[in-house]
């Protein structure tokens, strides 16, 4: 378990390596079995979270991991917003944090390596799709330039209700 008295210098991000998908798996299931961030409703078997970051990353986009005092303490990434050939300077965005990380500076640091890292060459546009209300995601993403374009009532069922759906942009060049 993460400690929350860690320090902001005390956060090592890198590309995501294999060693991190234990903790990766431990923090998304978690969304997954308690929230509805993620419309995922099955967990994720740590097999199938490595197929999924080879796909993401073998097709060239970035995979954050934060560490703090050795143990995963959240990722980021960019991956594929939609299949069509159109689009593929377009970039969805994934943000997680362990529940005990949040609100210490640790997405901030994700969120800066990845948005700072883009060559707007290969990336004109990132979008994310924030399930509604969610006040801390809204505010990390509107912190990086993300401006809302788009609002979708009742998009997703998940725990007998069903879930609003907003969507924010940045615009890279």
């Amino acid at each position: 378990m993460v400690s929350a008295g860690l320090k902001a210098q005390e956060i090592i991000i890198r590309a995501v390596s294999a060693d991190d998908i234990p903790g990766i798996s431990s923090i998304y299931n978690h969304y997954i079995e308690n929230t509805a961030v993620t419309f995922e409703t099955r967990t994720v078997p740590q097999g199938e979270m490595t197929a999924r970051i080879a796909r993401i990353t073998g097709a060239g986009y970035p995979y954050y991991t934060a560490l703090c005092g050795g143990e995963v303490a959240g990722y980021c990434n960019l991956h594929e917003f939609n299949s069509k050939q159109a689009f593929c300077r377009t970039a969805e965005i994934s943000i997680y944090l362990h529940t005990d990380m949040q609100g210490l500076g640790i997405g901030s640091a994700l969120m800066g390596r990845l948005i700072g890292g883009l060559d707007p060459e290969a990336f004109h546009t990132v979008i994310a799709g924030i399930t509604l209300p969610n006040a801390a995601s809204v505010a990390i993403h509107e912190k990086f330039g993300f401006k809302q374009v788009g609002y979708m009532k009742e998009t997703g069922r998940k725990f007998d209700r069903w879930h609003d759906v907003g969507y924010w942009q940045l615009l890279l060049g």
